[in-house]
């Protein structure tokens, strides 16, 4: 059903959508706070999704039993719900074994399959965002573009 809470588009967090508003009715009343920032739903990256999509995508999914909705809170003077860690892989020669695909809303393209045989099984996860390769700011490929010079490295 109605979530009962309103959400914008914010400058602070890099433009994130949060919730603006709850109404009495809300029925994840105990569970939200204002300022939360959205960045998932039935964990779907909603990052950077702009905050009517991101209404109208939970608006259809109310027939659903139930939407998990991740969310980013501010604590204090800093910020708890996610930790963001940088990893440095050294992949070996050859096929690496990943895919990766661009954002629907934009951001670093992620990495959405590992096949079995990848080498670097184990060192990176589903979901990872590529930032660099061999140094190179890669931040603004596509999946396409990014898999095209990761395949060219080998």
């Amino acid at each position: 059903g109605n979530l009962g809470i309103v959400i914008e588009s914010t400058a602070n967090g890099g433009g994130l959508a949060c919730i603006c508003d709850i109404k009495d009715t809300c029925p994840i009343i105990d569970q939200v706070r204002l300022e939360d920032e959205v960045v998932a739903v039935n964990d779907e990256d909603v990052r950077y999704m702009p905050a009517f999509d991101l209404s109208q995508l939970l608006a259809s999914k109310s027939g659903q039993a139930e939407r998990k909705i991740t969310i980013l809170r501010e604590v204090g003077a800093s910020t708890h719900a996610i930790a963001i860690t940088m990893h440095h892989i050294i992949a070996p020669a050859g096929t690496l074994g990943i895919i990766t695909e661009t954002p629907p809303y934009g951001g670093p393209a992620y990495v959405s399959e590992i096949k079995d045989s990848s080498p670097l099984r184990g060192k990176i996860c589903v979901g990872d965002e590529i930032i660099a390769v061999d140094d190179e700011d890669v931040q603004m490929m596509t999946g396409i573009d990014l898999g095209i010079l990761l395949a060219s490295k080998t």
